[in-house]
């Protein structure tokens, strides 16, 4: 089950009657790119132009959760941000399925309240599209500048979380690998340029659900909030069943650039998109069922024949004496050594780009010692249903 986990968007009315939504103003001439969407040229400095924007206002529900709104009359923008699955509920485990239909059910209603007008939805509607300077139309309507999808995966047993989130922070991949400190997330990706989260376009980051529900029971309980018994009773069930499973949530953030460029900033054609966008991320590296897991005394043959470098204008290949001391690198690896500290700089950062290409291993992060013996630890993934007296959301926006 495929569903929201969050949800920034915008539109710019033509009404200058609208009241001013906010707690202050933001004026900026240099910002990070990914900011970009959420600032309206205010005016000229010199050659160089001035971006401003109101903060949001904070609209708060029960549970201590919350939706930020903001207002511009001058240039009629409106923006909301947050995660409608958790607005006004007691947990986010599962939540809207469609973007349309989260927008409608908590956003709009919002906005009302506010005294402006809801989002406008309809993709048929043709007044909601513009012709634009390059000869074809643009959006007009509700504008995604943010979409956060996410799946619940079960791994039988919350015992096997830990290791298996390990397990993904030590797999190749293009982006860099972040394993956080506690051990129950991993993070892909990460720059200054993208915000230190992610790219520019995508963040994606994996974590155990159960140990995250804690956390936030914890500050719940910090901020004062109470719970009937009731309540507190359908969250120690919910807490373990959770547990139980072995839940896992793999979370895709795409940004303001990948929805522009896909057409997935019109919510209507984001609802279409979601599931592909999604599992483009998501397949391969949730995908364990077919990882072929190496028995240690193989890995020597795996690394003989691979290419080193050039060295006097000839190719230079890892011998048979190389691979079998990059495997005793690997042996060090495993039983806690940091190499770092060890080798020489070149030397380990051949060694790890050789393991690495090799089998897969990146010996700059810690190892997870307790999963690395000779005998293979196997993870079967499982995509999560709700469970039948799970309260959805609908029990709560009808209410």
């Amino acid at each position: 089950m495929l569903f929201i986990d969050w949800i920034s968007a915008h539109q710019i009315h033509r009404d200058n009657r609208l009241p001013v939504v906010g707690t202050g103003r933001v004026i900026r001439t240099i910002f990070p790119s990914n900011e970009l969407e959420d600032f309206m040229v205010y005016g000229m400095r010199g050659e160089k132009p001035v971006y401003e924007k109101i903060t949001g206002k904070q609209i708060r529900s029960s549970y201590e959760t919350g939706i930020m709104v903001s207002c511009d009359p001058q240039s009629g923008r409106v923006s909301v941000s947050g995660n409608p699955s958790r607005f006004g509920r007691l947990d986010n485990v599962f939540g809207f399925v469609g973007v349309v239909d989260a927008i409608e059910k908590v956003f709009n209603p919002i906005l009302v309240s506010l005294g402006l007008p809801p989002f406008s939805l309809d993709a048929r509607d043709s007044d909601l599209w513009q012709p634009n300077m390059d000869g074809g139309l643009s959006w007009v309507g509700c504008t995604l500048t943010r979409l956060d999808l996410t799946r619940n995966w079960g791994l039988g047993d919350d015992s096997d979380v830990v290791p298996f989130l390990q397990y993904l922070g030590t797999r190749n991949d293009r982006l860099k690998v972040h394993l956080f400190p506690d051990g129950y997330t991993v993070e892909w990706g990460g720059s200054a340029a993208s915000g230190g989260r992610g790219t520019r376009f995508v963040y994606r980051k994996c974590y155990g659900k159960a140990y995250e529900m804690e956390q936030n029971l914890k500050r719940m309980k910090c901020k004062g909030a109470s719970l009937s018994k009731e309540d507190s009773d359908y969250l120690s069930d919910l807490m373990a069943w959770v547990t139980k499973k072995g839940t896992v949530r793999f979370e895709v953030e795409l940004k303001g650039k990948y929805l522009k460029r896909y057409g997935m900033n019109v919510p209507a054609y984001a609802d279409m998109r979601a599931e592909l966008a999604y599992d483009s991320y998501a397949d391969r590296l949730m995908d364990v069922s077919g990882v072929e897991v190496t028995h240690m005394t193989n890995i020597p043959e795996l690394l003989v024949g691979l290419k080193i470098g050039m060295r006097q204008g000839k190719v230079e290949i890892v011998s048979e004496a190389y691979a079998n001391q990059l495997f005793a690198f690997y042996h060090q690896w495993t039983s806690g050594v940091n190499l770092r500290e060890k080798l020489p700089r070149t030397s380990f950062f051949r060694a790890r780009r050789l393991l690495l290409t090799g089998i897969g291993v990146d010996i700059s992060k810690p190892a997870n010692v307790i999963s690395m013996p000779i005998r293979v630890r196997t993870f079967e993934l499982r995509e999560l249903e709700p469970p039948r007296w799970y309260r959805g959301v609908d029990q709560v926006v009808n209410e």
